[in-house]
Formats: C-alpha cells, structure tokens, sequence
C-alpha cells in the first residue's frame, strides 16, 4: 500500500484535532491514521455525488432490462 506521507496523522494528532483531519480529508482526499508506526484507519470525505447514486427505481429498470435481454440463458441455466 503507498501512502502518501503528507496525508499521515498520529492517533493522538487525530483524537486531538479530529476537525483539523476531516478539512484535510474533505480537501484533498483520504487521510490516514497511524498507531504504532503502522496505518490502521483511514478517514474519507462522503460525498453527495448524484453522477454516483443511483435511486432504486433506475437499478430496477435497469435489471430488467438485463433480465430480458438473458432470459433464455437465464432458463437454460436454471434448469
């Protein structure tokens, strides 16, 4: 895993200022926590990005649309 070492906090660093580390992973992507030297969490901004949710009517559409299209695969596989 590359990490880049600029988006690196301590637990402490992160427990201490949790603010400071959410702007950073707002700003410009995930930050890392480390303990002990090692990364163990990772904190990332949520994004409410409409290009990438999908409402459940549309996933609906689309697998039937799917369904219909494999339907006599989807039998002989059923069988």
């Amino acid at each position: 895993m590359l990490i880049d070492t600029q988006r690196t906090v301590t637990m402490t660093e992160a427990n201490q200022n949790f603010s400071r580390v959410a702007k950073m992973a707002s700003a410009g992507g995930p930050v890392v926590i480390m303990r002990n030297n090692a990364p163990a969490y990772t904190v990332a901004a949520v994004t409410d990005d409409t290009d990438t949710v999908m409402d459940a009517k549309l996933i609906e559409t689309l697998v039937d649309k799917i369904i219909a299209e494999y339907r006599p695969a989807l039998k002989l596989l059923a069988e």
